[in-house]
């Protein structure tokens, strides 16, 4: 049982880090928060290049999300399905390392989506503890 909720976990936020991604890549224009960090609080007009070039890096990262929820779905399914540890390893390095960025940044912002995005890092530390934790099964054979 804890090894069908913890795969089900990974192939969530797995999941969930690859549309994340493509919600990135589809973001038009500047979000409220993105538009009261670069404006200085609404003090400082922003130029079209520096919109510009913010919505450049945000879809960068977004495509980047996707790479990441991609190849996390496969090392799910190829790997943490087949009981390789390694695959565990890779995808916690993987999702932890892009959605931590994402949820600092997202933080740094004062963007309330950085709780969405820490959310994935939860899920992700559940279905690891729950994937690695020690197995009891010797006490039931006593």
């Amino acid at each position: 049982m804890r090894a069908k909720i913890s795969l089900t976990l990974y192939y969530l936020v797995a999941g969930l880090v690859l549309l994340g991604g493509l919600g990135d890549l589809t973001i038009t224009s500047l979000l409220d928060a993105q538009r009261e960090f670069l404006s200085g609080g609404g003090q400082h007009p922003i130029s079209p290049a520096a919109e510009r070039s913010f919505l450049a890096v945000l879809h960068a990262m977004g495509g980047g999300l996707v790479g990441v929820g991609a190849s996390s779905l496969c090392l799910v399914h190829f790997g943490i399905r087949r009981g390789q540890r390694w695959a565990v390893v890779a995808a916690v390095m993987a999702i932890g390392c892009a959605e931590g960025a994402n949820t600092l940044g997202l933080a740094s912002l004062g963007s309330p989506l950085a709780l969405v995005t820490a959310s994935y890092l939860l899920l992700l530390t559940i279905a690891t503890a729950l994937a690695l934790a020690p197995s009891f099964a010797f006490a039931d054979r006593r």
